[in-house]
């Protein structure tokens, strides 16, 4: 890459677009739980497109929707604005959101502003499914 390029990730020139792979969003229910998989760069333009599958799970009350960034080298301001916004909604029904292999560029954004205090993190989308609480107040031996 020349010094006169644009790191992929970063807003570009004409459009205030982020430059890099093309964004896209796929929803696959697992059980009653649901997989958001995020692809390529999310900034200003892309926020509605987290946004809305979030609130449509939140609104069916899912229990636990993970949000796989595997794919996804960058997310600005506005697509974090949007996850917090669907963490909210899913808190009035005791959703949760957890993040699945964020890429390093996108986990240290979580980690600057702190929303891996918020977020769980996990490896694969299999162990972040794996994982579901046992009702509080429950034994382990009655779950």
């Amino acid at each position: 890459m020349s010094g006169s390029e644009p790191h992929p990730g970063s807003i570009g020139p004409a459009a205030g677009r982020p430059v890099g792979k093309p964004f896209r969003v796929e929803v696959k229910k697992r059980g009653p739980n649901a997989v958001i998989k995020l692809y390529g760069s999310a900034g200003i333009y892309e926020c509605d497109k987290i946004r809305k599958p979030l609130e449509e799970l939140a609104a069916q009350k899912v229990p636990v929707t993970v949000l796989d960034l595997s794919e996804m080298d960058f997310i600005g301001s506005a697509g974090l604005s949007a996850v917090v916004c669907g963490h909210i909604r899913n808190r009035h029904h005791h959703g949760q959101i957890r993040l699945v292999a964020p890429q390093q560029g996108v986990l240290e954004v979580l980690q600057m502003t702190c929303l891996t205090k918020i977020f769980p993190i996990y490896s694969s989308v299999d162990q972040a499914l794996a994982y579901l609480e046992r009702p509080r107040g429950k034994a382990a031996t009655e779950a």
